[in-house]
């Protein structure tokens, strides 16, 4: 789809056994994903990628994962990496995601056993949001 500013996407993810356990409803998660590249025409940093995504889950899936009725709207990610060329074979790139539950999922968030430790865990949507990063190193031959 190269007219297409954001290459799109669409997975559908459904639990055949798992979730109808115990009488459930089968688990289905659906994810709406787009990604871009925009070209620096560097020779080491050839391009920025960019893509988000977007899921959809529905009660079953909830019930299973977190004994709720809950559906619809599930979370949202957007990561930004950067590519880089080391010689012929080595590519290096680092990467930030941020990821965040939404609607009624953002309340059925599991609260970090760190802080609930310390005594700090707050309601469970403080936990909802998360910002990460990282890189890959990949040899090519």
């Amino acid at each position: 789809l190269d007219a297409v500013p954001m290459a799109p996407s669409v997975t559908v993810y459904m639990d055949i056994d798992e979730t109808r356990a115990n009488e459930g409803s089968t688990g289905f998660y659906l994810q709406l994903a787009a990604g871009h590249t925009f070209d620096l025409g560097h020779p080491v940093a050839s391009g920025v990628d960019i893509s988000f995504s977007l899921g959809f889950a529905n009660n079953g899936f909830s019930e299973f994962f977190y004994g709720a009725t809950e559906s619809g709207m599930h979370d949202f990610n957007y990561t930004v990496s950067l590519p880089l060329a080391l010689g012929e074979n080595w590519s290096f790139t680092p990467f930030f995601s941020y990821s965040a539950l939404l609607g009624g999922f953002r309340d059925l968030q599991f609260l970090d056993p760190r802080d609930v430790y310390r005594g700090t865990a707050g309601i469970p949507s403080d936990s909802a949001d998360t910002l990460w990063g990282g890189f890959t190193l990949s040899l090519a031959f």
